[in-house]
């Protein structure tokens, strides 16, 4: 299989052999972008090389990918392969790819991968103006523009090679496209640092911080992929026995069942008692919170604006409905669910991964970006399988118009 098409499918008419050129089918490990990539995101020299449906992408020899992530259309991107290294291409503004190549100022975009220093990288997190790397034993390290996201305590100086940030880190972080980000350490406390709009840091103020600063008191807050979520409004955590907390602008109900308020600017606890509980995953969005429990269901609330909720219903405006309530999505025998992509914008694309390695996506799709094989201005209001299977599961694809994700984990560590 050697000579295998980047486009594994042949589901998508855009895309020409003798344009794709071959590379090596990865099978376990192998990378792939659909949506409307730019900088180099893709790894091609077209850079708004547009594709919707998955598209496979380079990946340096030997080897597969452990996860690769992005943020949005022009961002950097950073992957780590299953050796543990650390590579990153894309845009590279204010030295976000982390890397400084002699002769460059650090600045380049790149289409092709660039190792940085360290052969025991876990995950890139990418955002508009920097990413997050952590190792596997916990180090957190922040590379990119200048201000209050590198968590150096005011620190005026933009890092073009990767600054590390003081703590020991779990796997359980997360950085909205401009902040803030959200970070639980392995003790189980929860920190933030970055904007503060409408509370989303969870101090009672809407003051920036430039340095961690610990949220509430508890020290249970779980340290799995996906128990923490950041978005630049508003924001969400569970705890390890499955307790769900939320905070920030409260606009279309996004908040849950805790009552009218146009906000919450400390976590407050989605009631005790419901039928939702014990949740397990979490992701949070300008218009909306869906959430997996522990049982393997799925349920969103807040605004279906553009189909966002997945419940079968598309509001044509933020403001036209909204849901207090978790809503089931999917049918109420519908189980086996595992991740969701984070939800980067308020009209973004969606995608949730089941336990059999299976993808769903819907909602906005103007870009191609659900990976449907069709572009149009609304995707599909309720999930709808992306062709492929083992797609992995620890590395549901992020950004908005464009994404970047991977087959199942080679390494499995």
């Amino acid at each position: 299989m050697s000579n295998l098409s980047k486009n594994t499918w042949t589901l998508n008419e855009w895309y020409q052999q003798a344009e794709a050129g071959d590379i090596d089918y990865q099978g376990a490990g192998a990378g792939y972008y659909w949506g409307f990539p730019a900088g180099g995101q893709n790894m091609a020299p077209v850079p708004g090389a547009q594709r919707s449906s998955p598209t496979q992408v380079n990946c340096p020899s030997p080897g597969g990918w452990k996860n690769i992530n992005t943020f949005d259309y022009a961002g950097g991107a950073y992957g780590v392969k299953s050796d543990h290294t650390m590579w990153s291409w894309g845009n590279g503004d204010n030295g976000k790819l982390g890397v400084y190549p002699p002769g460059t100022g650090g600045y380049n975009n790149r289409s092709s991968p660039m190792q940085l220093p360290g052969t025991n990288w876990d995950r890139g997190l990418a955002c508009e103006n920097g990413g997050f790397l952590r190792t596997r034993d916990g180090n957190l390290f922040y590379t990119g523009n200048k201000g209050a996201l590198s968590g150096q305590n005011n620190n005026t100086i933009r890092y073009s090679s990767p600054i590390q940030i003081p703590g020991n880190w779990s796997e359980a972080f997360d950085v909205g496209k401009d902040g803030p980000i959200l970070a639980i350490k392995t003790n189980g406390t929860l920190w933030g640092w970055g904007g503060n709009y409408r509370g989303a840091l969870g101090q009672n103020d809407q003051v920036t911080r430039s340095s961690p600063i610990q949220i509430g008191f508890n020290d249970n807050w779980a340290t799995h992929l996906g128990a923490v979520s950041s978005s630049p409004s508003g924001s969400s955590a569970v705890t390890t026995d499955g307790q769900l907390f939320v905070w920030g602008r409260n606009e279309a109900g996004k908040c849950g069942p805790i009552g009218p308020n146009e906000g919450y600017s400390s976590p407050v606890q989605v009631p005790v008692g419901t039928t939702y509980e014990p949740w397990h995953y979490v992701v949070s969005g300008n218009y909306s919170t869906i959430g997996i429990r522990k049982d393997g269901s799925m349920w969103g609330w807040g605004t279906p604006y553009n189909g966002a909720l997945g419940i079968d219903n598309l509001a044509p405006s933020p403001d036209d409905q909204a849901y207090t309530s978790p809503m089931r999505i999917g049918p109420s025998t519908e189980y086996g669910w595992a991740s969701i992509c984070p939800l980067q914008a308020r009209n973004s694309a969606r995608h949730a991964i089941k336990t059999d390695g299976t993808m769903w996506a819907w909602g906005t799709n103007e870009f191609g970006q659900l990976g449907l094989n069709t572009v149009s201005t609304w995707g599909p209001s309720s999930p709808t399988q992306v062709p492929g299977s083992n797609w992995n599961k620890k590395n549901p694809p992020r950004g908005d118009r464009v994404k970047l994700f991977t087959k199942e984990d080679p390494g499995g560590s």
